[in-house]
């Protein structure tokens, strides 16, 4: 695996480490709701495809969950860019 060398930690302000924690973070989590909107749409192509009403309306259910934590994660990303950029 190739990686960059990059800034020391020890030598990275407090702040800024907090930062980019915080942003990996939110990218990961990200990441798992990408995950979870794929499955489900997959799931819910093949619950249309069998007539299974039951599953249809529970995945249906959790497509608006996964919406609404994608809603709430743009909100703190843009929220920790925002009190980033007032620190500097």
């Amino acid at each position: 695996m190739y990686a960059k060398p990059g800034p020391d930690p020890r030598e990275v302000e407090p702040q800024r480490l907090d930062y980019e924690v915080t942003r990996l973070l939110i990218e990961l989590e990200d990441d798992v709701l990408r995950e979870r909107s794929d499955y489900n749409e997959a799931a819910q192509g093949e619950a249309e495809r069998a007539g299974d009403r039951d599953a249809i309306g529970r995945l249906l259910l959790e497509r608006r969950q996964i919406n609404e934590a994608r809603l709430s994660l743009d909100r703190r990303r843009d929220q920790t860019r925002l009190l980033a950029s007032h620190r500097r």
